[in-house]
């Protein structure tokens, strides 16, 4: 009844291409799990009330993604456990064209819910999906790392064997994402200098094997020492493989 309901709506607006909108709201279960039904809503309140609030402006402070109207929009939102873990976590799908006749914009749709998401997190004091990412990213950097030391040959079958491939129409692999809990990582995010990237790879894999090189070190002999006759080599420290952070990166807050 609800879904003829919008497409009534959607009449009205030929051009809409994507009608609905569809959001998914998963807190981390230490955060709900005295939840009842009447928490749950406030919670789903809370999030489009700050989702409905937000305005994308362009770098030069112009807006190209205005406010949205959600809460005056036809929609739905139920409250699923996941199949699996039995983890709880809403649902919500509402319509494009609110009830004013005006489009929710859905431009760069996924930041908006990315920063709805934090602020609800900070005002409850929760931990919020970026300190998450970053706490993690540091041990994805490690893990690849650790793949491509441990391999006696390059090899992407064998290294993509534990990672998740993103290809194109043609089949040709353009990059790769690793996925760890419900937050993925592009690879041009990881390593040092985009060094997992896949196009850098094998390179990344030849520096990591790469037999250290001892350089020769001259010492100019004290007055009335005689020289010697072959000069010690310096001692030589492995580079690590563990990757520096990345200090250079923007990161929220």
């Amino acid at each position: 009844g609800i879904w003829d309901s919008m497409r009534l709506t959607l009449e009205k607006s030929k051009r809409v291409k994507n009608s609905v909108i569809r959001i998914e709201v998963s807190p981390a279960p230490e955060h709900t799990k005295d939840f009842t039904i009447d928490d749950w809503q406030r919670l789903w309140d809370d999030f489009t009330d700050e989702f409905d609030n937000i305005e994308l402006l362009d770098k030069n402070g112009k807006t190209y993604s205005p406010k949205t109207a959600l809460k005056g929009s036809k929609g739905t939102v139920w409250l699923h456990l996941e199949s699996k873990s039995g983890i709880p976590h809403l649902h919500g799908a509402f319509c494009r064209i609110d009830e004013r006749g005006n489009i929710n914009n859905d431009h760069d749709i996924h930041l908006r819910a990315q920063r709805a998401a934090e602020r609800v997190a900070l005002k409850r004091g929760w931990t919020t999906a970026a300190e998450v990412r970053d706490t993690n990213i540091g041990q994805v950097n490690r893990d690849c790392m650790e793949i491509l030391q441990s391999m006696e040959s390059w090899s992407w079958l064998e290294y993509a064997a534990r990672l998740w491939e993103l290809q194109d129409g043609k089949n040709l692999l353009r990059g790769y994402v690793l996925k760890k809990g419900n937050a993925r990582y592009k690879a041009s995010e990881l390593g040092r200098g985009r060094n997992l990237m896949v196009s850098k790879l094998e390179s990344t894999w030849k520096k990591l094997h790469a037999a250290p090189k001892a350089k020769a070190v001259s010492t100019r002999p004290a007055a009335g020492t005689p020289a010697p006759t072959t000069a010690r080599p310096a001692p030589v420290r492995a580079q690590g493989t563990a990757p520096l952070p990345q200090y250079t990166d923007y990161r929220p807050g």
